[in-house]
């Protein structure tokens, strides 16, 4: 039998891939930049001189990740969730400086690695093959920046040579949290698989889509004609 609501203190397993257009990992909503991360994160230097970098060229995979849900009320899950994304720029600041000489390039692979909990609820539906819920996911993001041996100048001061190595974030290693607001939806083909697709506001993806098998501990005495 197809359905998609009746089972309680159950488990869903997913895995899929969301699109993430800001690549932001700040606690806010974003403020609408192509990569807000610059604004927060970014290594300048002096920023009186040159607050904010000129990019040269900016690539980045999509976002992957699953997460695991265990339904404890037919209409409450609480689930845990992690996800990885990645991308290479490169860039140079926005005027010269000792260590990045006028029309230098600089290029580094950064990554965000984001574990989080989420809360879910689920209205009732009369349907037996749809699952919606909408709820929030709180979490924390790991970003690391690794340069390329590009970004490592040597130069001659009084004091000898120097040799200075530019990050595009502000430091090389940061934990920030991250916050979500999130809605979604499983069609269930058969009573343990289903497709899934979520959209989110606030880090990490803003739509995501992929598999969800489930694992059921009980079936409950669920009546859809209960709930109305």
């Amino acid at each position: 039998m197809l359905n998609g609501q009746s089972f309680v203190k159950d488990i869903t397993i997913s895995a899929g891939e969301g699109y993430s257009p800001e690549f932001d990992g700040a606690f806010s909503l974003g403020d609408g930049s192509p990569y807000p991360v610059a604004n927060s994160f970014l290594q300048t230097g002096n920023a009186d001189e040159y607050p904010y970098p000129c990019y040269k060229s900016v690539s980045y995979s999509n976002n992957k990740g699953g997460f695991v849900d265990v339904r404890f009320k037919w209409n409450l899950s609480v689930g845990i969730a992690a996800s990885y994304q990645e991308a290479t720029m490169e860039w140079t600041p926005g005027a010269p400086g000792p260590d990045s000489p006028d029309g230098y390039v600089f290029s580094d692979n950064v990554s965000r690695t984001n574990v989080a909990l989420r809360v879910l609820y689920h209205p009732p539906l009369r349907s037996k093959h749809f699952d919606i819920y909408y709820g929030i996911r709180y979490g924390k993001s790991y970003w690391h920046d690794t340069p390329s041996d590009t970004n490592t100048v040597v130069y001659t001061t009084g004091n000898g040579k120097v040799s200075n190595t530019s990050y595009f974030l502000q430091n090389q290693n940061m934990v920030v949290p991250s916050f979500q607001m999130l809605m979604g939806m499983r069609f269930y083909f058969a009573d343990f698989f289903a497709l899934h697709l979520e959209a989110g506001i606030g880090s990490p993806y803003l739509i995501e889509g992929g598999i969800t098998f489930r694992l059921n501990f009980a079936k409950d005495d669920f009546s859809y004609d209960s709930l109305f």
